[in-house]
């Protein structure tokens, strides 16, 4: 007996199989996901198929899948633009891949901070988040990088923070700033 739906199924295998028009090396029913790849890596909502090429090309030659490659660049992308102010690259997704997103955030937290390489961004961004209130509350400005190096560095405690902060020029421990 004739039964439509495994037509269709059987259809849709045979032309799933089959390669993309645009994109040759990869198989028509693949090209969704890497197009999916290419949107992130190049900021793209609807990638060119150049971009897809490429996409599927770098992907094939790291060993990432497509779907490991969206889950690292969900997980990774935010927070190395908060510490490193750049969006992730294949190298880091390589070293990342497989990696719970703790060990992502550590991963990029490690890294130099760009304004201050010789301190690591996720100490930076922690002397952000501590010094900000206080900085907002006297100043009404962010701290800027000058200053959280400084407090990085000098492996300030809140209360230096706040003492840099007040017009007597002197810390807490009485050190000159």
């Amino acid at each position: 007996m004739f039964d439509p739906s495994k037509l269709s199924q059987a259809v849709s295998t045979v032309l799933g199989n089959k390669p993309h028009p645009d994109l040759p090396e990869v198989k028509v029913n693949q090209y969704e996901a890497f197009g999916r790849v290419a949107a992130r890596m190049f900021g793209n909502s609807q990638p060119r198929p150049s971009q897809v090429r490429l996409a599927y090309h770098s992907l094939v030659n790291s060993g990432i899948s497509p779907a490991e490659f969206e889950r690292l660049w969900d997980t990774a992308r935010p927070i190395a633009n908060e510490l490193l102010d750049r969006d992730p690259n294949l190298h880091d997704m390589m070293l990342i891949q497989g990696q719970p997103p703790n060990v992502i955030a550590d991963y990029y937290a490690q890294h130099p901070h760009p304004e201050a390489p010789d301190v690591p961004a996720g100490k930076i961004n922690a002397y952000r988040a501590h010094a900000n209130p206080i900085s907002q509350t006297l100043y009404g400005r962010a701290p800027n990088i000058i200053e959280l190096h400084r407090f990085a560095t000098g492996n300030y405690g809140i209360e230096d923070i706040l003492a840099h902060y007040h017009d007597d020029g002197t810390s807490i421990s009485g050190a000159r700033k």
